[in-house]
């Protein structure tokens, strides 16, 4: 590394003798007290960048209402069917036992969003909408969620469902 500096610093033409200090062979000053930041910093970016990524794991509705949230945090996708939509909660069941539900928060709205409904339809409107059609077709949706906390309901930021043969995804 030295050599590649040396090459990268060194002004051409000029000859050094090899018992010049640093400073004098064209390292930029106060370059050897600033090689121990640059280090740390780039140690704790690559540290950053290879902190273990945990993808959304496919889980069961049965393992959802049987256990529901185990650890904040964990990221999850279930397959299930809506049996009612609001604004601020979707009831999700399996198909085949009304009695076997799971509730799902959505996302809080944010000030733009709200701003937004004042002229037209905000996004939550129409995924609820568009929740509540499928509800009525008893298509199966796709959730994201993701676990606030143990006896915590999840929270969902995105579904998708199959249209015409296409996937369609909703995020909010």
């Amino acid at each position: 590394m030295n050599a590649l500096l040396d090459a990268v610093c060194n002004e051409p033409g000029v000859e050094r003798s090899a018992s010049d200090s640093r400073s004098r062979r064209g390292w930029p000053s106060g370059f050897r007290y600033a090689k121990s930041p640059l280090l740390l910093l780039s140690t704790a970016v690559i540290c950053a960048c290879s902190v273990s990524y945990r993808p959304v794991q496919e889980s069961s509705f049965d393992r959802l209402v049987n256990e529901g949230c185990a650890r904040k945090g964990d990221r999850f996708a279930v397959t299930a069917q809506v049996n009612s939509a609001t604004r601020e909660t979707i009831v999700l069941w399996d198909g085949y036992d009304g009695a076997r539900t799971v509730a799902v928060r959505l996302p809080e709205e944010g000030f733009g969003s709200r701003l937004k409904g004042v002229i037209g339809k905000t996004k939550y409107e129409l995924g609820v909408e568009r929740l509540n059609e499928l509800r009525a077709s008893g298509a199966p949706v796709e959730f994201t969620m993701r676990c606030e906390g143990v006896d915590q309901a999840p929270a969902t930021d995105r579904f998708s469902y199959m249209e015409n043969g296409n996937r369609v995804h909703f995020e909010y």
